[in-house]
């Protein structure tokens, strides 16, 4: 897979495979039992679970049902967010000790926001990947499996702290420049970094969530 993120819609009876990426399927209708290891997770409409690179798993359904698929390619991920590689989310963010509603719900958002531009006529690739970032942002700030696992980089948990920021403000009168002044950073350091991580300017990040 060339692209950053991959997004697919799949009506699935059986699969066992093993994952070398990040994965995440959201169940779209019906219902699906998936197998990691030897754990077994139901899901139904709207479950969705986190497959972590190099698990074995494997999914069944009883009538065939439609999930989507979200790969986020982890060689492309670790050259942006280098230290992703070492950290793992819990397979079910609903087992997760900081999953809430409203954290499950914007992950939801999130899902729905990508299939919805991955299947546009005039596919944006760019707005795709930055739908990507900010979802995998979500995952780092509320489904990591070890809370110590998260960055130690200062400069990757300033990034980190305002994109957790989008993620609740989005639909305010936001800028850069406001988030700079409150994080007490300089506007041109905090530019600079979040397009070095993110590989995206802040508008367009912004734009790309909304």
């Amino acid at each position: 897979m060339n692209r950053m993120v991959h997004v697919d819609i799949q009506e699935i009876v059986k699969e066992e495979n093993v994952t070398h990426d990040w994965r995440l399927l959201m169940v779209l209708e019906g219902q699906i039992k998936v197998a990691i290891f030897q754990t077994d997770y139901k899901l139904v409409k709207d479950n969705f679970i986190i497959l972590n690179p190099n698990e074995r798993f494997s999914i069944s359904a009883t009538v065939p049902a439609l999930i989507l698929a979200v790969t986020i390619n982890a060689t492309h991920l670790t050259t942006i967010l280098p230290d992703t590689s070492k950290q793992r989310f819990w397979n079910l963010p609903m087992s997760s000790p900081n999953q809430t509603s409203n954290n499950l719900a914007a992950c939801r958002r999130l899902l729905h926001r990508m299939m919805i531009t991955s299947l546009s006529e005039d596919v944006d690739e760019a707005t795709v990947a930055a739908i990507g970032l900010a979802l995998m942002g979500h995952l780092r700030a509320h489904y990591l499996w070890h809370e110590e696992s998260k960055s130690i980089f200062d400069h990757d948990q300033l990034v980190n702290t305002v994109i957790t920021k989008l993620e609740t403000a989005y639909a305010e009168d936001i800028s850069l420049r406001l988030v700079a002044d409150e994080m007490h950073v300089s506007y041109n350091y905090l530019s600079k970094k979040f397009k070095e991580q993110t590989h995206l300017n802040f508008n367009r990040y912004l734009n790309a969530i909304r």
